[in-house]
């Protein structure tokens, strides 16, 4: 009596390199570990170590978590071949002190392969009930803002990552438990452009057999207003070199636009290290993102076609919590532009940025916008004179035109209290 190759050989082949690395070091348990499991990141083919954000970079770089501006539930589950299927629940939400966290639980499953039996020749002669087939990692990513470690560094934004995830396989009666964990940064040296590199999947297994242990570095280019005043391109290269395979790439290709509170996405992928016998290495999405009064919630879909096997469908939905308003606090002194790092918002999300002030004196008060340059783009608060109390600086992302300020830019905003100014950099975001 023997358990159906089909669905070990499908379960192998649901991981970048199919069972072509099968045998090779670390490749013997935990094979799941590297599926990707968002309908956004299939839909690209994995390539989003780079621009991964929140949910989706949870198990891809938890570097990554801290680029989510909201508090985020999310599910996806996946449709494979076989009767395999995939269930995907995360979460992540922003901590003090430029932070994140993101938590999530991952299953693979399939309860209805027959256990095939064999005669004395090695003949099919029958079934014999059914064998379960499941894969279940559970974990936690935390990441931080590394320019508040590194303040010579501040210009570049970066932010670092670690997450822990404990791993649960059984294939019939052969059951094994592993703890591992990934440790990524991502650095924006350029406006627009974002390079990454994360370790996955170290850690130790029971048993003898290993991990499957990689190392990816991913660079993503995206530009604004591309065909219209909302849209964006965003452009990811990755390269994962693992234990057990030599180095490979996989490319990933999005066009986003923004109709008023819509937004939708058409995406694509390549990955050169599928070997589904008849697969192609391609993969395509879609999705959209609609914010209803101040919540916004999405949908996004991906399929890839397995060759010999089928096809492979994911569908995942996605749902920001608004939290409450975020303020900081002017302290009395002068700031340094470059010593803290700017504070990050989302415009389409309904974020606004917004410093608190409290004034003991009767002064004057005033509050400019700049560009990168320093030069003028609004007037956040008219020039006046204000009694003792509280007040608000409040910048909504938008420009004096009604147009969308163009994203993943540093702005400045400048401050005059008396004779004393303070300068806060701010950075608008998409998602």
């Amino acid at each position: 009596m023997r358990v159906s190759p089909a669905s070990v050989w499908l379960a192998l082949c649901l991981v970048p390199g199919g069972p072509a690395g099968a045998n090779g070091p670390g490749s013997s348990f935990g094979e799941g570990l590297r599926l990707t499991n968002t309908a956004w990141a299939i839909g690209l083919s994995e390539a989003m170590v780079a621009s991964g954000e929140g949910v989706s970079a949870v198990s891809l770089n938890p570097a990554g978590v801290l680029d989510a501006g909201l508090t985020t539930l999310h599910v996806t589950h996946a449709f494979y071949v076989e009767s395999i299927q995939e269930d995907y629940l995360a979460c992540t939400t922003r901590l003090p002190f430029g932070s994140a966290i993101g938590v999530s639980l991952h299953g693979l499953y399939d309860s209805a392969t027959g256990r095939t039996i064999e005669d004395a020749m090695g003949r099919y002669a029958g079934e014999s009930g059914r064998y379960p087939l499941g894969f279940a990692v559970g974990g936690a990513a935390y990441a931080v803002d590394l320019s508040r470690l590194a303040p010579g560094l501040g210009f570049m934004r970066p932010t670092g990552g670690i997450g822990l995830r404990g791993v649960w396989q059984q294939i019939d009666r052969s059951s094994r438990i592993g703890v591992t964990f990934d440790v990524g940064f991502k650095i924006r040296p350029f406006p627009g452009v974002t390079v990454a590199g994360v370790l996955q999947n170290a850690g130790v297994v029971s048993g003898p057999a290993g991990l499957p242990l990689q190392w990816v570095t991913g660079i993503a280019w995206q530009n604004e207003r591309i065909g219209n005043r909302n849209d964006r391109v965003l452009l990811e290269i990755d390269s994962p070199v693992a234990v057990d395979r030599g180095l490979s790439l996989r490319a990933g290709l999005e066009y986003r636009i923004q109709f008023s509170r819509v937004g939708f996405a058409i995406r694509g992928g390549w990955k050169q290290e599928n070997e589904v016998p008849g697969a192609p290495g391609v993969s395509t999405g879609v999705g959209f993102r609609w914010l209803i009064a101040r919540m916004p919630w999405g949908v996004d879909y991906a399929f890839v076609p397995w060759g010999i096997f089928g096809a492979a469908h994911a569908i995942s939905m996605t749902v920001g919590i608004i939290p409450k308003p975020r303020t900081v606090e002017i302290d009395t002194g002068p700031v340094d532009p470059g010593r803290e790092p700017p504070e990050v918002f989302y415009p389409l999300k309904g974020e606004r940025a917004r410093y608190a002030l409290k004034m003991e004196e009767r002064t004057e008060l005033s509050a400019i916008l700049l560009d990168a340059g320093g030069l003028p783009l609004a007037n956040l608060f008219e020039k006046r004179v204000v009694e003792p109390g509280d007040y608000e600086i409040v910048w909504n992302g938008y420009l004096p035109n009604g147009e969308l300020a163009t994203l993943e830019v540093v702005y400045r905003i400048s401050i005059q209290y008396g004779a004393r100014t303070w300068y806060r950099d701010v950075v608008p975001k998409r998602e």
